[in-house]
């Protein structure tokens, strides 16, 4: 389930702050229009369902820990 946040930065312009719980945790994005957080928020739902979905910080592993495991 995806969360969207309404929040206002300093200089009082609006931003969204789009989360969505993948493996107990939160994935989030900020974006200035609220429809473009849904999207994203829909769009990586489907993928996360669909077993294609990659977590940001499974980037971050190299080959070598990679090859460790």
């Amino acid at each position: 389930m995806a969360e969207i946040i309404k929040r206002a930065t300093r200089r009082g312009t609006v931003r969204y702050d789009a989360r969505v719980w993948v493996d107990g945790h939160g994935v989030m994005k900020i974006f200035a229009r609220r429809k473009d957080a849904e999207a994203w928020a829909a769009d990586t739902e489907a993928r996360r369902y669909s077993g294609v979905f990659v977590e940001p910080a499974g980037g971050r592993t190299t080959v070598a820990q990679l090859a460790q495991q």
